[in-house]
This record gives structure tokens, C-alpha cells and sequence, in this order.
């Protein structure tokens, strides 16, 4: 394998650990500000505050006091995350050059379900304010995440296939 490509992998592997530790951290954030709606002097300090400063204008202590929301941005969060580490694993793999292994099979297979989800999942904080007539619309179904999905199911079925092959090719030599 050329060191470039390896740098490449490398520096994937990098970026989607970043981005699973990112996740993380914004799932807990969430978490906080919606305990922080619980305390009377948080809520207090929104209610006195200008309407125009406040990011989602009126609605914003309703937003982050919804339980609903915040739960369904929560999953969301860590879905993403949980796609980032699969997809880091992936690329640790094939900076170590194993590349036609079962563990590639599975992760991809892994990815594939987690975009299936992540369908609706991604669409759930617009459909619960749109619920809350907070939003004006939202949509049941994000089919970039099914093509996402299928394409990569594909992948793994590719991937499988070639695992079946360089197990055969060894055992012949």
C-alpha cells in the first residue's frame, strides 16, 4: 500500500473518531440544556430575554424544554455518532490493509441499518415541532439516508462476495 494512501486512511480514521467524540459531547449538551429548563431561574432568564436574541425566537423555551425534541435530537446525535465509529473502524481497517475480512462485512452491514434508521430518526425533531405547531412543516422519510443505505448494503454484499473469493484463493495456494 502506497504511504499516501495510508496517510489518507489514517487521517479518516482521525477525522470520524473526531466526529464520534463530537457527537457525543453535543448528545450530553443536549441533555443539559434540557435539564437546565428545569431549573426556575434558567427559565426565568429566557422569559426576560429579548425575543430576537433567543435563536428560535418565542418558541425557544418551548424547543428545549420539549422532552420529545430533545430525546429525538439526543437518538439522532448518537446514531450519527454511532455511523461515524463504524465508518472510523472501517478505515482503521484498511489502513492496517485488512481489507477482506468479516469485520468489513459487518460494519458495513451495521451502516447500511443505521442509515435505515437514521431515515426516519432524522426526520423525528421536525415532525414532533411540527406536532407542536412549532415548525410549519416536516417530512415522515429522508430518502437520501435509504439510497445512502442501500448503496452501502450493496457494498458489504460486494465485500462478502470478495471475502469468499480471497478465502478460496488461499486456500488453493
Amino acid at each position: 500500500m502506497m504511504k499516501t494512501e495510508k496517510n489518507l486512511y489514517k487521517g479518516l480514521k482521525w477525522v470520524f473518531g473526531f466526529m464520534t467524540a463530537v457527537m457525543g459531547t453535543v448528545s450530553v449538551a443536549a441533555l443539559l440544556v434540557w435539564l437546565l429548563t428545569k431549573l426556575p431561574v434558567f427559565t426565568e432568564a429566557i422569559a426576560s430575554a429579548d425575543i430576537s436574541e433567543l435563536p428560535f425566537g418565542a418558541n425557544t423555551l418551548k424547543i428545549i424544554s420539549s422532552p420529545v425534541l430533545v430525546l429525538s435530537l439526543v437518538a439522532n446525535f448518537a446514531l450519527y455518532g454511532a455511523v461515524c465509529y463504524f465508518a472510523r473502524k472501517f478505515f482503521k481497517n484498511l489502513e492496517n490493509e485488512e481489507i477482506f475480512v468479516a469485520e468489513n462485512v459487518k460494519t458495513a452491514k451495521k451502516i447500511a441499518a443505521l442509515m435505515l434508521v437514521l431515515a426516519v430518526a432524522s426526520t423525528l425533531p421536525d415532525t414532533v415541532a411540527h406536532a407542536s405547531q412549532l415548525i410549519g412543516d416536516s417530512s415522515f422519510l429522508d430518502v437520501t439516508y435509504v439510497v445512502v443505505a442501500a448503496i452501502v448494503w450493496a457494498l458489504s454484499k460486494i465485500l462478502e462476495k470478495a471475502n469468499q473469493i480471497a478465502e478460496e484463493n488461499e486456500m488453493t495456494i
